[in-house]
């Protein structure tokens, strides 16, 4: 498929030499330049007899010409955007496996800093458990004092109730 992507027309000074410079994007990638020329009187009228100075020859060829420019112009405007759209395809592919690459690379780092985290819990919960422990039996010690005490005070009531009855009854007996 070939397509047109450049397009140029120059006269001489006397209007006698007209060219058509156009340039053709070949199937396989590279460019060829195609140059036409026109012979035509200082009046705008070609060498031959035909009507407004054209012979029927060239005013058949001339509208030839154009629908041909005009396929091979709409040929390239398509091959163009189709290549755009490819483009743009490839491009969004990419960035779409950027993009999951870097989902898994963050996805990672992710993992890795919740594990840290956790391992630090665990560090910290590992301490003040063992700073937690040590309260702990502080606290249960002190509170088996107090149960033995209270059992002494009790013992002590106790006796101290009896020493009273028993002074009391010796009180009463004299």
């Amino acid at each position: 498929m070939e397509a047109m992507f450049d397009l140029g027309f120059s006269t001489n000074g006397g209007g006698e030499t007209t060219t058509e410079t156009s340039s053709i994007l070949t199937a396989d990638g590279t460019t060829q330049d195609r140059r036409k020329s026109y012979q035509s009187s200082p009046m705008g009228q070609s060498a031959g007899n035909g009507v407004n100075g054209q012979s029927p020859l060239t005013k058949g060829r001339a509208s030839i010409d154009v629908e041909t420019r005009s396929q091979q112009i709409t040929a390239g405007l398509k091959a163009s955007a189709q290549e755009l759209i490819e483009d743009i395809n490839v491009k969004r592919k990419r960035d779409s496996e950027l993009l999951s690459d870097f989902r898994k690379g963050f996805e990672a780092h992710m993992d890795n800093s919740c594990a840290a985290l956790q391992q630090s819990l665990m560090d910290m919960y590992e301490h003040s458990s063992h700073t937690l422990q040590e309260k702990l039996q502080v606290l249960f010690a002190t509170l088996d004092r107090i149960e033995k005490l209270e059992e002494e005070m009790k013992e002590f009531s106790k006796a101290l109730g009896v020493l009273y009855s028993d002074m009391n009854i010796k009180e009463e007996k004299e």
